[in-house]
């Protein structure tokens, strides 16, 4: 866990030297303490994927089993005992829905042969299938479902991949996971864990269609979002309008972090970017998101402060702050 602890720092800095472009050093937009917390939001779906099902099942039930957090889960029938024996010890704050794949939006917009045509564009189109492409376009249909459902009578939520907690050891820093008062009001909020580069600022004509940010993959971390109720619906009409200029350019789209990339650039004074921090170690990118909304006061406000952002530490470290 510590060997990277040695590595040299890699600061972005904003020059063109560096080829550093956009970012949010700390993430932007307005806060404010709430009393009420914030609804999770999950989804998970037999598919193909790069891994085993066991490897899924192992992280989900990683982070299902020992986040105490009220959490609206979306699934298959054959998902759903395995869910909730992972949540039993949260059943009370636990809604466990089922929503076939048939009646995903998704299958509702779109034909079985557009997205045949999209996997075409995919260069890693042996790591994914159509079905992934499709869950990833209904991430938003689940939160909005999850909105309109409301158990919690939460106006904040929070979308998280169930599968997002690789390694367990980050489980013991995020008790309180998540703090609804770290979610801005007025922004969308979403992980941004490679930098953005100038030239992916520079707006190019696809098909006559100019864009900002289409070749920018891996920058946008989509493991979580989070956001006020008011928000994910704003950020849902802008991924919609964003999908059609994709298609308008006959660009790939099938990745919801290539569009979300696009997004921030083109709208960045409407998202909030969560950036990994050189004290936490590398292999936690894209769990950065748990760490940010459920860390303890003391290592937040660590993680927030610009004075210590060349400080590195060990998981063991990080614990005993």
């Amino acid at each position: 866990m510590s060997s990277w602890i040695n590595r040299p720092i890699f600061r972005a800095t904003n020059s063109a030297s560096t080829n550093i472009g956009f970012r949010q050093l700390l993430p932007a937009g307005k806060t404010q303490t709430k009393i009420k917390g914030a609804t999770v939001v999950c989804a998970f779906y037999m598919m193909k994927g790069k891994h085993h099902i066991d490897v899924y099942k192992t992280r989900m039930r990683y982070f299902l089993e020992n986040c105490p957090c009220k959490m609206i889960f979306y699934t298959e029938e054959g998902m759903v005992s395995f869910i909730r024996e992972c949540r039993r010890a949260y059943e009370d704050i636990t809604d466990v829905l089922v929503v076939n794949k048939n009646d995903w939006l998704a299958n509702k917009n779109f034909k079985q042969v557009e997205w045949d045509t999209l996997q075409i564009k995919d260069v890693n189109a042996s790591s994914h299938s159509t079905d992934y492409y499709k869950f990833l376009y209904e991430k938003r249909e689940f939160v909005k479902k999850a909105m309109a459902h409301n158990p919690f009578g939460h106006t904040d939520f929070i979308w998280v991949n169930p599968t997002i907690c690789k390694d367990p050891s980050i489980l013991s820093l995020i008790r309180s996971f998540p703090e609804s008062s770290r979610i801005v009001t007025d922004r969308i909020m979403m992980l941004n864990v490679n930098p953005f580069e100038f030239t992916d600022e520079k707006a190019k004509l696809y098909a006559g269609v100019p864009l900002l940010g289409a070749r920018a993959a891996g920058r946008i971390n989509s493991s979580i979002i989070a956001g006020s109720k008011e928000q994910w619906l704003h950020y849902s009409d802008i991924y919609e309008a964003s999908v059609k200029k994709f298609q308008k350019a006959n660009l790939f789209w099938g990745l919801d972090s290539i569009v979300m990339a696009s997004i921030a650039l083109e709208n960045k004074q409407k998202v909030s970017l969560i950036e990994p921090k050189p004290m936490v170690d590398p292999s936690w990118r894209s769990m950065n998101g748990l760490l940010y909304f459920g860390a303890s006061p003391n290592l937040f406000s660590m993680l927030t402060d610009k004075t210590k952002y060349d400080t590195k530490m060990t998981c063991e470290e990080l614990l005993n702050i």
